[in-house]
C-alpha cells in the first residue's frame, strides 16, 4: 500500500496592508486520504485590521403598551468591510 502524496508545504501567498486591511492571495488545494488536489490559483482575500465602531446615534421609544421602537446610525468606522447585521438584545 503507497503512502498518500503531498502538496508542497510552502505555496507562495502574496500578504500586504493596505488602509489598515490585510489583503492577500494563496493558493488552496484539497486533501483526501486518497492524496492532495492540484493547487488552485492564488484566491484573494481582505481581512478587516479592527471590528466595525458601535453604531451611533441610538435611540428607544415605546411604540405600544409592548413593544419598543429602536432605531440608529451606521457607525462613522466600519473597520473597512461591510456590515453585515446588527445584533439587538435586552434585559429585564
Amino acid at each position: 500500500m503507497s503512502r498518500p502524496s503531498r502538496a508542497p508545504l510552502h505555496q507562495p501567498a502574496a500578504l500586504r496592508v493596505l488602509a489598515g486591511l490585510l489583503v492577500g492571495s494563496a493558493p488552496l488545494c484539497t486533501h483526501a486520504q486518497s492524496g492532495y488536489s492540484v493547487m488552485t490559483p492564488a484566491l484573494g482575500f481582505t481581512v478587516p485590521s479592527a471590528p466595525p465602531q458601535p453604531p451611533a446615534d441610538v435611540s428607544v421609544a415605546a411604540s405600544s403598551d409592548t413593544a419598543l421602537a429602536v432605531s440608529w446610525t451606521p457607525p462613522l468606522d466600519d473597520g473597512g468591510t461591510d456590515l453585515l447585521a446588527y445584533k439587538v438584545s435586552h434585559s429585564s
